[in-house]
């Protein structure tokens, strides 16, 4: 019904074991309204900086697999705290805080920090892929909310990532699901400009409900 609002839960809301693939993605669409041009702005900087980074690494003489590589993991470095700026106006919002464009830009004063997090991440996730690929899907699913975590319980790079596959494990399959989901509508996204104006908001507020849903925010600092 036009007009209603959904439900806005307290800054000290937790709501573990509640995660439901529908009722995160009904609440995720309702919230869109409000962060459509922050994490749209945010996803054409990301696009940006990675078109530059590409650019950067084609001017040197190395081959296809070596650009690629180093490609991504400048990638990771430079927009990782941007990345998580996106991702922490996403939480703000799913328990309706106040937020702004500036906030996209917060977390530059851990760039190292939130850099090593990323590249280790990366790392495991790469490891992983070569074992079989199977423990690199788990790990990639597993390791989901450790920016988050980094970000909002102010954690460090390991126990980030300890906590987030602590918290992620018993609700293994539905955050897969809602990650297909993701990319699914990510990458219809791409394919009409339209597309973005709906599809990339829907997929950031969907992580801030699965972030707060399973780790709670006591802040959103």
């Amino acid at each position: 019904m036009q007009g209603e609002q959904p439900h806005t839960p307290k800054a000290t809301d937790s709501g573990p074991g509640d995660l439901l693939i529908g009722k995160t993605l009904s609440e995720a669409w309702a919230r869109t309204d409000g962060v459509k041009g922050i994490v749209i702005g945010g996803g054409l900087i990301v696009v940006l900086i990675n078109a530059i980074i590409q650019a950067s690494v084609a001017t040197f003489a190395l081959t296809d697999l070596s650009q690629s590589y180093l490609a991504s993991q400048l990638m990771t470095i430079v927009s990782y705290p941007l990345v998580g700026g996106i991702c922490m106006v996403c939480v703000r919002h799913s328990v309706g805080e106040p937020v702004a464009f500036s906030q996209l830009f917060m977390y530059y004063n851990r760039f190292f920090e939130l850099a090593g997090l990323g590249i280790v991440i990366a790392l495991m996730t790469w490891l992983g892929y070569l074992l079989l690929i199977l423990p690199g899907i788990y790990l990639t699913v597993a390791t989901y909310i450790a920016l988050p975590l980094c970000l909002n319980k102010k954690l460090g790079i390991i126990d980030a990532i300890k906590a987030s596959i602590g918290l992620v494990n018993p609700h293994f399959w539905t955050v897969l699901g809602l990650m297909i989901i993701m990319i699914v509508i990510i990458i219809l996204s791409f394919v009409t400009v339209i597309g973005w104006i709906w599809g990339i908001p829907l997929a950031g507020m969907i992580i801030g409900i699965i972030y707060r849903q399973l780790a709670g925010i006591e802040h959103a600092g």
